[in-house]
C-alpha cells in the first residue's frame, strides 16, 4: 500500500522459556517479551512499576492492553472466548504473555491489573476485560475504550493510528488475527500482531494525556515532590505496596523488597532459588544494547513523541 507505514520485527533472543524482539513501527521502536513462563511475567511487572513509580505514586501511569483469542468458529452462547494472550505496553517495553501455555498466573499481574492508578487503554477494552475476568479471574481496575476517549464511533485501531498518530495504513493482518493463538509457542507474526496492538494503544493514551491532565511520563529516575521539586533517591525505585526493590528506613540503612533483591547499579539481582532477576544485560542498562525489557526511560520518549504528534496537527 503506498504511503503505508512500515512495521518490521527482528528476532533478538530466543530461548526455551521466552522470544525477545526489537519492533520498527516507522521511525519507533520498542521491545517485546513474549512469554509463557510466570516469573517473566513477574519481573516484567516489577521493573514498569520501578522505572514508572512516580507516575504510578500519582495515578497517572498509562498502558497499552489488548487480548487475542484463537476462533472457534462456532456459536459460544453468551460466553466469551478463551483469551490465549494478554498483551500489555508502557513507553517502549511490551509484554506479550501467552496464557494459552502459561501453567500460573502471577499475583503481580493480578496486583498490577486490579490497581486502579494505572489506566488500561484498548480497542474494545471492555469485552477484553470481560474475556479476562471470565476466564482467569484477572480484574482490571481502571479499563477504558479508546474509542469513546477519542470519540471516534467504532473506528478501527488503523484508523485512530492514522487519525490522531499520523501512522498511515498500519497493517493488521487478518490471517494473523484467526491463527492459533492456542499454538504451544507464538509465530514472529503473531508477536508483532499483538506487540503493535498493545504499542498504538499506549501511543494513543499518550496522546490523549498530551491535551489534559492525564497521564504523565517523567523519566525512570525522577521523583517529584508536593512542592514540584524533582529529586533521585529512595522513593525511585521501591513501591510500599508491593515491596519490589530496595529502600531506605530512618537511619538511611538499606533494606529489602519481600521480592526483588534489587541493586541500585541497574538491577544486579538474584532471585532466592539462584535464578537472574533483574541485570543490566537482560532487562535495563544505560548505554547497553536492550535484549529485552525496558526502556531508558520515557524523557526522550516523550519529547519525540510531542514533536511527532505537533508535526502531524499542524
Amino acid at each position: 500500500m503506498d504511503g503505508a507505514t512500515p512495521v518490521t520485527i527482528r528476532l533478538r533472543r530466543s530461548i526455551p522459556e521466552h522470544d525477545a524482539y526489537t519492533v520498527h513501527l516507522a521511525n519507533s521502536r520498542f521491545i517485546v517479551l513474549a512469554t509463557a513462563r510466570p516469573s517473566d511475567v513477574r519481573r516484567w511487572v516489577a521493573t514498569t512499576r520501578w522505572l514508572y513509580a512516580p507516575s504510578l505514586r500519582r495515578g497517572r501511569l498509562v498502558a497499552g492492553l489488548g487480548v487475542q483469542w484463537t476462533p472457534t468458529f462456532r456459536t459460544l452462547d453468551g460466553k466469551t472466548p478463551v483469551p490465549a494472550t494478554l498483551q500489555l505496553c508502557v513507553g517502549d517495553c511490551c509484554l506479550v504473555f501467552h496464557l494459552a501455555q502459561a501453567y500460573a498466573i502471577p499475583e503481580a499481574l493480578r496486583r498490577f491489573l486490579a490497581d486502579q492508578r494505572t489506566t488500561f487503554l484498548g480497542s474494545g477494552s471492555a469485552y477484553d476485560c470481560r474475556t479476562l475476568w471470565d476466564h482467569f479471574g484477572l480484574r482490571v481496575g481502571c479499563g477504558r475504550e479508546l474509542r469513546a476517549m477519542l470519540g471516534v464511533g467504532n473506528a478501527s485501531m488503523e484508523e485512530m493510528a492514522d487519525r490522531f498518530l499520523g501512522y498511515p495504513g498500519v497493517s493488521k493482518s487478518r490471517d494473523v488475527a484467526i491463527s492459533a493463538w492456542d499454538a504451544p509457542r507464538l509465530s514472529m507474526d503473531q508477536v508483532e500482531y499483538a506487540a503493535v496492538d498493545a504499542y498504538l494503544a499506549f501511543l494513543l493514551g499518550f496522546y490523549l494525556s498530551l491535551d489534559n491532565d492525564g497521564p504523565e511520563y517523567l523519566g525512570h529516575n525522577e521523583v517529584v515532590l508536593d512542592d514540584g521539586t524533582e529529586v533521585l533517591g529512595e522513593d525511585d525505585w521501591y513501591d510500599e505496596d508491593y515491596g519490589y526493590g530496595c529502600d531506605m528506613d530512618d537511619d538511611r540503612d538499606e533494606v529489602r523488597g519481600e521480592d526483588d533483591r534489587y541493586e541500585q547499579d541497574y538491577g544486579c539481582d538474584m532471585d532466592v532459588d539462584g535464578e537472574e532477576v533483574l541485570g543490566e544485560d537482560d532487562w535495563y542498562g544505560q548505554g547497553t544494547e536492550l535484549p529485552y525489557g525496558c526502556p531508558r526511560g520515557m524523557a526522550s520518549f516523550r519529547v519525540q513523541m510531542q514533536s511527532h504528534v505537533i508535526q502531524k496537527l499542524r
